[in-house]
C-alpha cells in the first residue's frame, strides 16, 4: 500500500489517539463541572459563572475558522500541523491549570458561599476561559486535519478516527471516575483532608485531574509526534482570497448535506444532554442512579465505537452512519414514551423494573451516540479530499474548522434552547410533581424533538455523494492529476 493510503496499525492508532486522552479531561470538566464548582465550593455567582462561559464559547466558535484558514496556510512552517498541536496544548494546559488550582488569595475562604462578582474575580476566570478555549481550538483543529493527511485509505481513515474516539472516551471515563476512586479508598494527596475527600466532585477532584494531564499530556504528545508520520500534502500550492477559499468550500455539495445533517444531529443530542439529569434524577424519580447510569454509559460508548467501525468497513461510511442514527431514533422514541415510575402500569410494577427498562434503553441510545463521534471525523476527511480534487486546494483544516464550529455551536445550541424551553413549559425541579404540559415538554426535548430532527439528516444524507466507489474515484483522480504528494 503507498504512503498515501497507509495502514493503521494499533501502535499508529493509539499513538495517533493518546492525546485525545487529555483533551477529553480538559474539555469534559471546563464544559459540565467546573461552573458547578466555582458557585458551590468558591463562592461566586452563577450567573456570572454562566456569562463568563457563554462569552468564551462565543469567542471558541469565531476561532475556530481562523485558526482552520491560518493552520491550512502556514502548515509548511516549523514542524506543521504538529507546531499548531504543541502551541495549542500548551496554551489549554496552563489555562486549564489555573483554572483547576486558581490562587488561594483570589477565592478567600471568607469569602465562600458569598455570591462573589467582583471585577478581579470574573477577569480572572474570563481570561482563563478564553484562553483554554483558544488552546483546544488551535490544537485540536490542526489535530484533526494530522489524521485526514496520515492515510487517505477510505477504511483506513475510519479506523484512525475509532482510535482517536475510544480513547478520547476512556479520558472522559477517568475523570467520572476519579471522585468515586478517590471517597472509596481515602486517597490522601497534596495535604486535601480527609474530610473533604467525598464520592463527588470538588476542587480537589479538579486537583488530581491536573496533576494527572500535566504528567501525561505531554507524555501522549510526544508518543504522537514520534510515532505517527507527517502524513500527504498538496504537491503544488497556490495563493488563493479568503473569498475563493470560502466559495470553493461552500461550493462543495457532499460538505453542504454532511455538515447539514450532522448539525440535526448535533442540535438533538445537545437537547438529549441538557434535560438528561432532569428526566432521570427529576421527572423518572431515579436520582440514586444517576452515577452508575452515566459510568454505564460511557462504558457502552466505548464499546460503540469498534461496532460502528466495524459496520463502516462492511458499508459507505455514510450508510452506516444513517443505521446508527436511524436506531438512535428508536431509542430518542422510548425516552419520550417512559413515565415516572409508577404512574404507568403498563409500562412499570415497581421502582426496579423502572430503572431497568430505562437502563435498557439509555444503554441502546449511548451505543448508537458513538456514530455521532467515530464516522464524522472520518467523513470529513472525505469531503476535503473530494474538495482537493474538484479544486486542487488542500483545506482540510479549514474544513475540520467549519466540523468543530458546527459541533460546538449545535451542541450549545440544543443545550440552551432544551434547558430554556423546558422551563418556559412549566418544568420545576423543585417540585414533587411536574404539570402535564411540563411533563410532556420534557419528554418531547429528551425523546420526540432529538428523534424528528435525526430523521430530518437521515434523509438528508441519501443524497450524500461520497460512497465507498465514488471515493474511490475521487482518489484515483487525485493520483492522476498529481495533486498530493508524500512527505
Amino acid at each position: 500500500m503507498s504512503d498515501t493510503g497507509k495502514t493503521v496499525t494499533w501502535k499508529l492508532g493509539l499513538a495517533y489517539g493518546l492525546p485525545n486522552f487529555g483533551m477529553a479531561i480538559m474539555v469534559g470538566p471546563v464544559l459540565g463541572i467546573i461552573q458547578g464548582i466555582y458557585a458551590r465550593d468558591f463562592g461566586v455567582a452563577i450567573s456570572a459563572i454562566s456569562g463568563v462561559i457563554f462569552a468564551g464559547r462565543l469567542f471558541d466558535a469565531v476561532s475556530d475558522p481562523v485558526v482552520g484558514i491560518l493552520s491550512d496556510k502556514y502548515r509548511k512552517r516549523f514542524w506543521g500541523r504538529r507546531s499548531w498541536i504543541v502551541v495549542g496544548a500548551a496554551l489549554s494546559l496552563i489555562s486549564i491549570a489555573a483554572l483547576f488550582m486558581p490562587p488561594g488569595s483570589l477565592f478567600p475562604e471568607t469569602a465562600v458561599k458569598g455570591g462573589l462578582t467582583e471585577g478581579p474575580i470574573i477577569t480572572y476566570l474570563y481570561v482563563f476561559f478564553v484562553a483554554g478555549f483558544l488552546g483546544w481550538t488551535i490544537c485540536e483543529i490542526p489535530y484533526l486535519a494530522w489524521g485526514t493527511e496520515i492515510t487517505s485509505d477510505y477504511d483506513q481513515r475510519t479506523k484512525l478516527f475509532s482510535y482517536k474516539t475510544a480513547i478520547g472516551y476512556v479520558g472522559a471515563f477517568v475523570f467520572v471516575a476519579l471522585p468515586i476512586i478517590i471517597g472509596k479508598y481515602n486517597i490522601h494527596i497534596l495535604g486535601q483532608d480527609a474530610e473533604k475527600q467525598t464520592a463527588d466532585f470538588n476542587p480537589f477532584t479538579l486537583k488530581i485531574a491536573m496533576w494527572m494531564l500535566l504528567i501525561l499530556m505531554p507524555l501522549f504528545i510526544i508518543i504522537a509526534l514520534k510515532v505517527c508520520p507527517d502524513g500527504t500534502h498538496v504537491k503544488k500550492r497556490e495563493r488563493h482570497s479568503v473569498k475563493e477559499m470560502a466559495a470553493s468550500l461552500f461550493g462543495n455539495r457532499a460538505m453542504l448535506i454532511f455538515t447539514s445533517a450532522f448539525a440535526l444531529i448535533g442540535l438533538g443530542v445537545g437537547m438529549q444532554i441538557a434535560t438528561g439529569y432532569l428526566y432521570l434524577s427529576v421527572f423518572l424519580g431515579l436520582a440514586e442512579y444517576v452515577a452508575p447510569i452515566y459510568i454505564c454509559g460511557m462504558l457502552v460508548n466505548i464499546l460503540g465505537v469498534p461496532i460502528w467501525n466495524w459496520a463502516a468497513t462492511k458499508a459507505s461510511k455514510h450508510v452506516a452512519f444513517m443505521v446508527g442514527a436511524a436506531i438512535m431514533c428508536v431509542f430518542f422514541v422510548g425516552l419520550g414514551l417512559l413515565q415516572p415510575v409508577g404512574e404507568n402500569p403498563a409500562l412499570y410494577s415497581g421502582k426496579p423494573v423502572g430503572f431497568w427498562l430505562f437502563l435498557v434503553i439509555f444503554m441502546g441510545l449511548n451505543i448508537c451516540q458513538a456514530v455521532y463521534y467515530t464516522i464524522p471525523p472520518a467523513l470529513m476527511g472525505d469531503v476535503a479530499q473530494y474538495g482537493l480534487l474538484k479544486t486542487g486546494q488542500d483545506q482540510s483544516g479549514t474544513y475540520y474548522s467549519l466540523y468543530t464550529f458546527v459541533y460546538k455551536t449545535t451542541i450549545a445550541i440544543g443545550n440552551g434552547a432544551a434547558l430554556y424551553l423546558v422551563g418556559k413549559f412549566g418544568f420545576d425541579a423543585k417540585a414533587e410533581t411536574q404539570t402535564e404540559t411540563a411533563a410532556w415538554a420534557l419528554r418531547a426535548f429528551m425523546g420526540f424533538l432529538p428523534a424528528a430532527l435525526v430523521m430530518i439528516a437521515i434523509i438528508l444524507l441519501f443524497w450524500y455523494p461520497l460512497s465507498r466507489k465514488r471515493y474511490a474515484e475521487v482518489e484515483q483522480e487525485i493520483e492522476r492529476k498529481g495533486l498530493r504528494t508524500s512527505e
